[in-house]
């Protein structure tokens, strides 16, 4: 996963350095490869290697496109705040923003011209089911920290914090 793609040669890089010859420039030391994927892996390696590149800025929507047209790209990811941030606008991974949903919209539309899947973050159930419905293909839902903390809120919230819920005693 490559973040902060913006061009047609920052996306071809990109791909190069990911890929084993003569796909790209990867270099050939594939010992770890070997040791994991077998005494074949650099003959299969680049059929198993996934080139995600995320297009998070109002550049690389400028440029969306020329990026997208790099042979060897698995995936866009879309990171919702540093778009929205490029842009100006309040952050949010479900931004309702127009500007924001139109950018979004025109990421996803030219991922689809070009036959890649798109990707995105999402905060709640609610909009992963929206981008599904909008053709999104691959999408995280929160994060580990989010996911936490919602807990940790709605256990917080669901405490008695009465005297009565501390154990003391009450004298009625």
């Amino acid at each position: 996963m490559v973040p902060t793609v913006q061009s047609r040669e920052e996306a071809e890089r990109a791909v190069g350095a990911c890929r084993y010859p003569p796909q790209g420039y990867r270099g050939m030391g594939t010992i770890r490869g070997r040791l994991y994927g077998g005494d074949d892996y650099a003959e299969r390696a680049n059929e198993e290697i996934c080139v995600v590149l995320m297009l998070e800025t109002i550049r690389a929507l400028e440029h969306a496109d020329e990026i997208l047209s790099v042979p060897g790209i698995d995936a866009v990811f879309i990171g919702p705040n540093d778009l929205a941030a490029s842009m100006g606008l309040p952050l949010g991974l479900d931004n309702a923003h127009p500007d924001h949903v139109a950018a979004v919209t025109a990421i996803r539309e030219a991922c689809e011209r070009h036959g890649v899947p798109p990707g995105i973050h999402c905060a709640t159930s609610a909009a992963v089911n929206q981008r599904i419905a909008e053709g999104f293909k691959w999408i995280a839902l929160s994060s580990d920290a989010g996911f936490m903390s919602s807990f940790a809120g709605q256990e917080l919230r669901a405490l008695d914090w009465s005297p009565r819920g501390r154990g003391e005693t009450i004298h009625e």
